[in-house]
């Protein structure tokens, strides 16, 4: 389920399988014209292969994951960050810790180094030990995930965050769909705003998403995201709702 202002761009799950990402898959990636590559990956099944992924990280990348003071989160981090690399690895044909990344203005990382080629955006998003991977060649791109579970002032955390249009239908949703709507809201406006690079301290009242749109696809009409850009509801696995964000005006350059 999709909306906004262009429908060419083609959204392609490439797998759900985590073996993928560094067994089968070509050594070399393509991208088609105004194709957006999605990828799943279960961290957990990466535990063994964990020392091998941290050592084509960068130091500031090390740096990073000995900040984390719970294992599990440093591990996370360390593997997530791991399979990024591979995964561009075999866009670019290169190997994966030969990749340097640069940083926008509110910490959107981006390859460094691509001007004798079509550039690649990428982004990335994990949450409870599942990782969601999207790679393009047709624009700025945003995704984000989150496991679906209690949150109890949630209502507190809308009023503040959500417009008052999301806000009221959310608490217009039976009790077992609330959690649904919230994080349906939260993952739609904070992919958009990972796709512009703005972050989400930029405001998230800056795309409007009906939180229904999940049990009433006819819901999608009343959700507005500005011009030439498009949404497009996941569902990576059971328990999780996610979201992806791209432009839909811009076209790949000549490789």
């Amino acid at each position: 389920m999709c909306w906004g202002r262009d429908e060419k761009t083609l959204i392609r799950c490439m797998t759900a399988s985590t073996t993928v990402l560094l067994g089968s898959v070509p050594s070399e990636v393509c991208l088609a014209d105004r194709e957006v590559h999605l990828w799943y990956a279960t961290l957990g099944d990466f535990s063994r292969a964990r020392p091998r992924l941290e050592s084509t990280l960068s130091q500031d990348e090390r740096r990073r994951a000995s900040q984390f003071r719970a294992f599990d989160d440093r591990d996370a981090f360390v593997i997530c960050r791991g399979l990024l690399r591979q995964l561009l690895a075999r866009y670019l044909g290169r190997d994966a810790s030969t990749i340097d990344f640069t940083y926008g203005r509110f910490g959107k990382p981006e390859v460094a180094g691509l001007r004798n080629r079509r550039p690649l955006y990428f982004n990335a998003s994990r949450s409870a030990g599942l990782a969601v991977y999207a790679v393009t060649s047709a624009g700025p791109v945003g995704v984000d995930v989150e496991r679906v579970r209690p949150v109890f002032d949630f209502e507190d955390i809308a009023s503040r965050f959500f417009t008052p249009f999301e806000a009221g239908m959310l608490l217009t949703l039976s009790h077992d769909r609330q959690m649904e709507g919230f994080f349906t809201c939260w993952t739609c406006k904070e992919a958009f705003l990972k796709a512009t690079g703005e972050g989400i301290g930029q405001g998230l009242q800056s795309v409007e998403v009906d939180p229904r749109v999940h049990a009433h696809p006819d819901a999608a009409a009343h959700s507005h995201v500005p011009r030439n850009w498009q949404l497009q509801l996941l569902r990576p696995a059971t328990g999780y709702v996610a979201a992806l964000a791209h432009r839909a005006d811009v076209h790949p350059c000549a490789a």
